[in-house]
């Protein structure tokens, strides 16, 4: 695992390594950096405008939807693998290190054996990353859902004032 910071305000994609049987993982923010860039524009949005805008945060709204079903998949997986390499330590390895050592059985004992264990910590680093990468996107998820509710609620008090948009819309 590479301890590299990744920053995602900015990134397009991001790509977690390869870990301990699990595949690596991929999520593209291509589209959501695109609606994220374009945040500023909502604040003046009028009839010409609101359908293109409407689509481009659409299109980061979908993008960051189906990252998180993904994300929520690995999690999973990644929980899974966590829990076979836990019981695989545990159960085969553990007694004898345990008899070795003259240690007794308790949960401390336990817990440091694992994370002494290479694989099992890059399993859980893992978990932490798609965890942390979860929260961020569901975030995006929210700015989205929040901004398209504002400009529908721009649209309705246009729409609802009298105003001809076709003669005072912006040009």
């Amino acid at each position: 695992m590479t301890n590299q910071p990744v920053n995602l305000e900015q990134t397009t994609a991001i790509t977690l390594p390869e870990v301990e049987g699990l595949p690596s993982v991929s999520v593209s923010f291509q589209k959501t950096q695109e609606g994220i860039a374009r945040l500023v524009e909502a604040k003046y949005v009028n009839p010409s405008t609101y359908t293109e805008l409407e689509f481009t945060y659409g299109e980061g709204y979908r993008e960051c939807k189906t990252s998180l079903s993904n994300i929520g998949y690995f999690i999973a997986r990644t929980e899974q693998a966590i829990r076979a390499i836990k019981s695989g330590y545990l159960l085969d390895e553990y007694p004898a290190f345990r008899k070795e050592k003259g240690l007794s059985d308790n949960a401390a004992n336990r817990d440091a054996f694992l994370e002494a264990q290479e694989d099992y910590r890059n399993a859980v680093e893992r978990l932490d990353q798609l965890k942390a990468l979860e929260t961020f996107v569901e975030g995006r998820v929210k700015i989205f859902e929040n901004v398209t509710r504002y400009m529908r609620k721009q649209m309705d008090l246009i729409r609802n004032s009298g105003i001809d948009p076709n003669k005072y819309g912006a040009k």
